[in-house]
């Protein structure tokens, strides 16, 4: 065989190993991680065998490191009903305060007992039906239960708060009265009488608490009226009517979600219904009955009892020799007194303006020192 066909053999020969070679790369399954990484190999790895490379990573993981776990601080909370103190024992012989009415009642309940947990001897007892008013009798008969309760818990006062869900019909005989008819404010005040008229038999003080402020325009309306009906007649029977509405509205007489609680701290009064109370609402409303609650209960000093801390009631210091008389007083001085200045005669009376003029014009003044910035001689030629 010659040369030539030798070199056209070898070069048919190269020509088939290449395109196998092709065909079997093209062949094998690779991912589409690898193909990324793998580097392309020529056709002499394939006739010389591939180089022996060092073989990299894909990706190049870092150690981890766990974070630490941070607490999330909480503002300061004020005080509310659950985080109050823990009450004290009350002692057998404690004054009950009776609590009676609807759901804010009960609420009014729950702040009292948190404003008097640390007195022993005082006990607050909640009587509340949560759907009750002064309507519906057929559903609870609040002058037929009144009497039980006091017999019960024998109060030294009692506290009522009702009215948040009288904004309906009421029965009267065998007819229905629509709500704010006049014959519907004369039997819903006569039933107010009739609550006030129970606690007086009963020689016990009673303290009406009005209703706030609502979400609702409709039921805030409502609640006006019936807060003109509660102040009159409570007033007329000699109890105590206390006014809520100013705690739970704002400037602007419009109702608030979130106001100043007892400690004058931004909190969250009212529930999301704009109706119920939350913890410091409830104790908002007990802030506000608290002092009336006190007065009959005997507890603040009346006016008469206060020392007044005048020169006539301070205590004298004691010493080795009693004084030898009565204490030498100074007599008041008066800022319009001419003598405070020796004169006789005020400014302005007759003849007073003429001496003063007379003075000015006969006072005399030193000369300056020559060369001083005041002095104003002539030179002398």
């Amino acid at each position: 065989m010659t040369s030539a066909l030798k070199k056209q053999s070898r070069i048919r020969i190269t020509a088939v190993l290449v395109t196998a070679g092709a065909v079997l790369v093209t062949s094998l399954p690779i991912s589409a991680a690898a193909q990324e990484v793998r580097q392309r190999r020529t056709i002499f790895d394939w006739l010389f065998g591939p180089k022996q490379r060092q073989q990299q990573p894909d990706v190049i993981e870092l150690p981890t490191r766990k974070k630490p776990r941070v607490k999330k601080r909480t503002s300061p909370s004020v005080t509310t009903l659950e985080t109050a103190a823990p009450p004290v024992a009350k002692s057998p012989d404690a004054r009950h305060i009776l609590v009676v009415g609807d759901f804010l009642a009960s609420g009014l309940a729950q702040g009292l007992t948190a404003a008097f947990a640390e007195d022993p001897t005082t006990v607050v007892d909640s009587r509340t039906s949560t759907a009750s008013g002064l309507v519906r009798d057929d559903y609870f008969d609040w002058p037929q239960k009144l009497p039980d309760y006091i017999r019960e818990t024998k109060p030294a006062v009692v506290v009522l708060m009702i009215g948040a869900n009288d904004r309906q019909q009421m029965r009267i005989g065998s007819a229905k009265e629509d709500f704010d008819t006049p014959a519907w404010n004369e039997a819903y005040t006569a039933r107010v009488n009739t609550m006030l008229r129970l606690g007086k038999e009963a020689s016990v003080p009673l303290v009406w608490v009005g209703l706030p402020a609502f979400k609702s325009n409709k039921t805030s309306s409502a609640a006006v009226q019936f807060n003109t009906i509660y102040r009159n007649e409570t007033a007329r029977a000699g109890g105590e009517f206390v006014d809520v509405w100013d705690g739970f509205v704002d400037e602007n007489g419009k109702f608030i979600v979130s106001g100043s609680d007892i400690n004058g701290q931004p909190a969250r009064l009212r529930t999301s219904d704009g109706v119920g109370m939350t913890a410091a609402g409830k104790r908002k409303l007990a802030f506000y009955a608290e002092k009336p609650i006190r007065k009959f209960l005997g507890d603040p000093l009346t006016v008469e009892q206060l020392i007044r801390l005048d020169s006539e009631s301070l205590i004298a210091e004691k010493k080795d020799s009693a004084p030898s008389g009565p204490p030498v007083r100074t007599p008041p001085i008066s800022l319009g007194d001419p003598e405070l200045d020796g004169g006789q005669e005020l400014l302005g009376a007759p003849g007073a303006a003429v001496a003063t003029a007379n003075s000015l014009f006969n006072a005399r003044t030193t000369r300056p020192p020559a060369g001083r910035v005041d002095d104003f001689a002539r030179p002398s030629l």
